[in-house]
């Protein structure tokens, strides 16, 4: 299932960057971000004229986007109110981020109730930092509901035609609807009153199947001062995803059952991994349905599944390890009439009792890197982190946008159910955590390390939890993060240059003073995720607290890709496996210095403010990669450039002199070689 990730927002870019007026003039260069937003989701499908049902696997989701210039913004990251990092990736709008997710439990436990911070870096504003704030979730009443869907499975492509659906009832001032139909890149934007929109004729192929999703859009914040000229939004959305048809002048639907293309494991496969997933791959994308009979040696119950992205493969998951030695049997949509049976997104069922399977597994050996982790288990914890940001060899300086941040955690062992957490501590702190079904959580953000240290003393702090086996307490001592050093990469502008085919070694300022408690963490990601990180046991790669350094792997980055790393010194301040059975808790202080990486990628050439000398000429400082070239053009309009001057960055500026009268120019813009 492909779930949508648009908002509407102006894509197109006022001015060219790196141009520069020189002389009198209005020129006006456009943000390179124009909107920002944090929302939560709630996700269903429809698949006939009747109500939309909510979705089978992942029925809810988080999406946050930064969109403008995707040109010239280079780099997206942030954190939510829980803790965890914000992965986003390249798109042609700009950077964005789509977690769905099985649960509103996990849902919150992810991205809980608070405020998320959002750092952007682009070549024309640099590093801004942003907020948003999303409080306990407030979907719409209303359900998007699409009242033509019959109609809509026969739309002739040659004339225009009307997608309509229900009134989003209980909308305010602020909300608004949004149909988008995939595989075009068609975004429709209507107000809270309308009920319908035009698609326009020849804007779909003839006997085409498209996803479609129609959202209504609860806006809850809106904030236009965090990133000037840009509007950042937060809110709560409820979406259908549904499919519209084609003919070849209105009349013909998909009316071809699916079929199983490949399995994984094979049929007949012997000696697989006990902790191997079943995959099952589809001819066409599938609505998310399954049906499935398992031999008896396993338990249905066992299973998690998820689609993928393009909907045309179920990932199965066995909980716990697959018996060993054993012979295991599938067999799919064993019963011709269940509602839950596999079919495609047209709603034709993949045949009944027909695709069938075996495989057999080997000894069980344990993979402790692929070992399930123990769900029974409970876990707690006390944390400061103090987030830095580096740029060039220089020392780090404060994120702004990441922050100072206490988070405190708390999910109890499976033997009781928690109802509420309390956390109190020094200094009078005395905090509700937010969470559902067992997961509690609180997180709060200062502008410097002084400021949470203040608000978070050292000492014992207690979680007082409210459990079906009656009042549990825990204490564990927190302590300071000041006396932490901050991490410093001393060759990040080399890494900027890096041969990828090469081990690449990233060197660092030693942490002073750790014990043997302490840690060191390094990640670097692109925007797919985690490509390496340290320590990684199961690859053999250790980074002690005593290191200064650590190599990459040869082929493990890639040219022209863009990497967010960071490094983290943490000093544990209290370890506790006692005071709950079954339950680990920590405290600990951090310090995290972000950085990123772009081997093999020149980056654009930056104006800084001109200078105007006494004599007239005018001195234009140029402002870009150290070792690139750069050519200077000018011209007296736009759009009729010439070539002025061709440069080479050396440490980080050049400079040009331009002398009125000499070069006829009026306009003057920079571009790399």
């Amino acid at each position: 299932m492909k779930w949508l990730l648009t908002k509407p927002r102006s894509l197109k870019r006022i001015l060219l960057s790196a141009a520069f007026c020189a002389t009198a003039c209005s020129l006006v260069r456009a943000n390179d971000v124009q909107n920002y937003f944090v929302e939560k989701g709630h996700l269903y499908t429809q698949t006939s004229n009747g109500s939309p049902v909510e979705a089978s696997i992942l029925k809810y989701a988080f999406s946050a986007a930064v969109l403008g210039d995707a040109s010239a913004i280079t780099s997206v990251d942030g954190n939510s109110p829980s803790g965890f990092s914000l992965s986003f990736s390249s798109a042609n709008q700009g950077y964005v981020l789509f977690q769905p997710v099985d649960s509103l439990n996990n849902l919150n436990l992810l991205f809980g109730s608070g405020v998320y911070t959002i750092s952007i870096d682009s070549d024309n504003d640099g590093f801004t930092g942003v907020q948003l704030t999303l409080g306990n979730p407030g979907f719409p009443t209303a359900i998007p509901h699409v009242s033509n869907f019959t109609a809509a499975q026969s739309i002739n492509p040659d004339a225009d035609f009307t997608i309509s659906w229900d009134a989003f009832a209980g909308a305010g001032a602020n909300d608004y609807v949004e149909f988008d139909i995939e595989d075009s890149g068609t975004v429709i934007f209507s107000t809270t009153t309308d009920t319908s929109a035009v698609i326009p004729d020849g804007l779909l192929a003839p006997d085409t199947s498209y996803d479609a999703v129609l959202r209504f859009v609860r806006v809850t914040q809106t904030d236009t001062t965090g990133y000037p000229g840009a509007t950042g939004t937060a809110g709560f959305f409820n979406a259908t995803q549904f499919s519209i048809s084609t003919g070849t002048g209105g009349g013909g639907t998909d009316s071809t059952p699916p079929f199983l293309f490949f399995t994984a494991p094979l049929n007949n496969a012997v000696n697989v991994g006990v902790n191997t997933p079943i995959t099952f791959s589809f001819s066409e994308p599938m609505a998310a349905h399954y049906s499935i009979q398992w031999s008896a040696n396993v338990n249905p119950t066992g299973f998690t599944y998820s689609w993928s992205g393009d909907g045309q493969t179920l990932t199965a998951t066995y909980g716990i390890a697959l018996p060993a030695n054993a012979v295991i049997t599938w067999k799919l949509n064993p019963t011709p009439t269940d509602p839950e049976n596999f079919q495609d997104v047209a709603g034709n069922l993949l045949p009944a009792n027909i695709f069938q399977g075996t495989f057999t597994t080997g000894t069980g050996m344990v993979d402790p890197c692929n070992t399930p982790p123990d769900l029974t288990r409970g876990f707690l914890s006390l944390n400061k982190t103090v987030h830095y940001r580096q740029t060039n060899n220089s020392a780090p300086v404060f994120d702004t946008g990441n922050g100072a941040v206490f988070t405190a955690t708390f999910h109890g062992p499976s033997a009781f159910t928690t109802t509420a957490v309390n956390l109190t501590g020094p200094g009078g702190v005395n905090k509700s955590l937010d969470g559902q079904f067992g997961y509690f959580t609180f997180s709060e953000q200062f502008g410097s390390a002084v400021q949470v240290d203040t608000a978070y003393a050292t000492g014992d702090y207690t979680f007082n939890a409210t459990t079906s086996a009656g009042a549990k307490t825990v204490s564990l001592t927190g302590g300071t993060v000041a006396g932490i050093p901050v991490p410093q990469i001393l060759n990040v502008e080399a890494l900027a240059s890096l041969n990828v085919s090469n081990a690449v070694t990233i060197q660092f300022t030693p942490f002073a003073g750790a014990g043997q408690n302490d840690s060191i963490f390094l990640q670097i990601a692109d925007t797919n995720g985690a490509d390496f990180y340290a320590p990684d046991l199961c690859h053999n790669i250790s980074l002690a607290v005593t290191d200064s350094s650590i190599t990459i792997p040869a082929g493990t980055l890639k040219s022209g890709s863009k990497y967010d790393g960071s490094i983290t010194f943490t000093r544990r301040t209290d370890f506790d496996t006692n005071s709950l059975p079954n339950t680990t808790g920590t405290a600990s202080v951090s310090t995290t210095t972000l950085f990123s990486l772009s081997p093999g990628v020149i980056t654009r050439p930056s104006w800084n403010k001109p200078a105007k000398n006494p004599d007239g000429s005018i001195e234009l400082t140029l402002e870009g990669q150290t070792g690139s070239t750069f050519v200077v053009e000018g011209a007296t309009t736009l759009g009729n450039w010439s070539p002025v001057s061709t440069n080479v960055v050396v440490n980080g500026l050049v400079t040009i002199k331009i002398t009125p009268g000499t070069v006829p120019a009026k306009y003057f813009r920079a571009k790399s070689l």
